[in-house]
């Protein structure tokens, strides 16, 4: 089990090497129908959240269509693989996953590349703490 937290870790790390520069060369660029659809994703994870069923499937679509909008043919492959392996954060962190989706849309709809950088970067570090909090609590278990 060390393992697959340990690997779970190093795929969010590579997350975040990848998804916040994803999203400053989206906000450069993103068309108005790019912004909606976008904004659609954000709302359906949202709106799953809030009625506290799974926003798994959600959350992937709305990292995947970042990537896809990126224009990079690569990226929009590598993202599923990398997410693959992740668990949406746990349910402490439910709402705020939400806030932060929305944080990254705003940004974009600005055109604010820095903003939509970091606003992912708070996401995803949201993320990475939730799994490292988990990792030493069942670490302090055994």
């Amino acid at each position: 089990e060390e393992g697959s937290e340990n690997l779970a870790l190093d795929l969010q790390d590579i997350r975040l090497m990848l998804e916040p520069e994803t999203c400053a060369i989206v906000a450069r660029g993103a068309t108005p129908e790019q912004i909606d659809q976008m904004q659609a994703y954000c709302d359906e994870a949202t709106r799953l959240i809030e009625a506290e069923e799974d926003y798994s499937a959600a959350d992937a679509k709305f990292h995947q269509y970042l990537a896809e909008c990126s224009g990079n043919h690569v990226l929009p492959n590598l993202i599923p693989i990398i997410a693959s392996v992740i668990t949406v954060t746990n349910d402490e962190h439910r709402s705020q996953s939400g806030m932060e989706h929305q944080r990254i849309v705003d940004a974009i709809r600005r055109h604010d590349p820095e903003g939509a950088k970091y606003s992912m970067i708070a996401h995803l570090n949201t993320s990475r703490n939730s799994m490292v909090h988990s990792r030493d609590n069942c670490a302090a278990k055994h």
